[in-house]
C-alpha cells in the first residue's frame, strides 16, 4: 500500500551510517525535544534575552504547540487508522553497535503505530515554524523561516529513509502542522492561556476517541502549564 503517491525507501540497500543518521535527526521532532526547546528559551531568555524578549510567554505557546500537535496527531491518526511501510517495527543492528545498546539504536529507527499523517513532519512544522515567528531577536525573518524548513525539511527525510512512513503521510503532517501553526496563531493571538486552553481540549478530545494514556498526559501537562502561567503572571503582571 502506497497511499497513491507514497513512497518507501529500501533501508537494507542504504548504508547503515545514513539510516543511523537519521534516527539521530529524527529525534528532532520527538517531543522530548520539543520541550527541551521550550526550556532552552526559558533559560536563556531570562537571563539575556537573546531569543526572545518574552521568554515565559513564548516558551509556553511552544509548549501549547507542542503538545497540541500531538494531541492533534494521534486524533488523525485514529481517525485514518491507516498502517505504516512493512519493515517500521523492526531493524536490522548494525555490527558495530554494542549489544547492550542494540535495543536503544532499535528506538531511534523505527516506529509503531498508525502512520498517516506524520507525527514529527506535524509537530516539527508547528513548533519550528512557531519559534521562526516567535524568535525576532535572534535572526532575520527571511533566515529564520528558511532555518525552519530545513529542519522541518531533514526530519521529514529521516522518517521516509527510516521507512517509517510513506512520502504522503510526511507531506500531509506538513500541511497539517502549518494549518495547525496558522489556527494557533490567529485565534489564540500568542496568548498562553487560550493557546494551552485549545491544547487541553484536543487533548479532552484525543483521550475520549482514543483513551489513549499518552493524550490523557498532554491534558495533564496543559492543565499544569496553564496553573504555572497563570500564577507567575500573578506574580508579575503580565497580560495574555
Amino acid at each position: 500500500m502506497t497511499r497513491g503517491i507514497g513512497v518507501v525507501v529500501d533501508g537494507s540497500h542504504l548504508p547503515e551510517w545514513l539510516i543511523a543518521l537519521a534516527g539521530v535527526v529524527t529525534q528532532l521532532g520527538d517531543l522530548w525535544f520539543v520541550l527541551a526547546i521550550a526550556t532552552v528559551v526559558v533559560l536563556m531568555g531570562t537571563r539575556q534575552n537573546r531569543v526572545t524578549r518574552t521568554p515565559i510567554e513564548d516558551s509556553a505557546f511552544l509548549l501549547a504547540l507542542g503538545l497540541g500537535a500531538y494531541a492533534l496527531t494521534v486524533i488523525l491518526k485514529a481517525a485514518f487508522a491507516l498502517p505504516r511501510p512493512p519493515g517500521a517495527t523492526s531493524a536490522v543492528i548494525p555490527v558495530w553497535v554494542p549489544p547492550p545498546t542494540a535495543g536503544f539504536y532499535e528506538s531511534l529507527v523505527t516506529a509503531s503505530g498508525f502512520g498517516f499523517p506524520s507525527g514529527h513532519a506535524l509537530k516539527s512544522t508547528a513548533v519550528y515554524g512557531g519559534a521562526a515567528l516567535l524568535f525576532g531577536d535572534v535572526a532575520r525573518r527571511r533566515i529564520r523561516i528558511l532555518a525552519a524548513t530545513t529542519i522541518v525539511g531533514l526530519i521529514g527525510c529521516s522518517r521516509i529513509i527510516l521507512g517509517v512512513h510513506y512520502t504522503v503521510d510526511v507531506l500531509v503532517g506538513t500541511v497539517c502542522g502549518v494549518l495547525f501553526l496558522w489556527a494557533m496563531w490567529t485565534t489564540t493571538r500568542r496568548s498562553p492561556r487560550r493557546a494551552l486552553g485549545v491544547t487541553a481540549g484536543l487533548g479532552v478530545v484525543a483521550t475520549i476517541v482514543t483513551l489513549d494514556s499518552n493524550a490523557v498526559l498532554i491534558v495533564g501537562g496543559a492543565a499544569i502549564a496553564l496553573v504555572a502561567w497563570r500564577y507567575w503572571r500573578s506574580h508579575h503582571g503580565t497580560h495574555g
